[in-house]
């Protein structure tokens, strides 16, 4: 859900076999977590992140594959 205040799901579909990582960063561009760092089948994929370290604001969250960089807003309320 977004906006979260616990925790969000970030799902997305790999097409084929990939090293991943999903990391969340502040709107500067500093990372602040990473989420996961390794190889990944093809399929559908969720991960949870736990946002209730995360101060109320505005986040990125990056999805970075051998040959793909996705980026979504996430809104974190108290």
């Amino acid at each position: 859900p977004n906006p979260a205040s616990n925790k969000t799901t970030v799902s997305f579909n790999l097409g084929i076999s990939a090293d991943i990582e999903i990391s969340v960063f502040d709107i500067s561009g500093k990372e602040l977590m990473n989420v996961y760092s390794g190889k990944l089948g093809a399929g559908h994929h969720n991960y949870n992140i736990e946002t209730n370290k995360l101060p109320s604001g505005t986040y990125i969250i990056g999805l970075v594959t051998d040959i793909d960089v996705t980026t979504s807003k996430l809104v974190v309320t108290k």
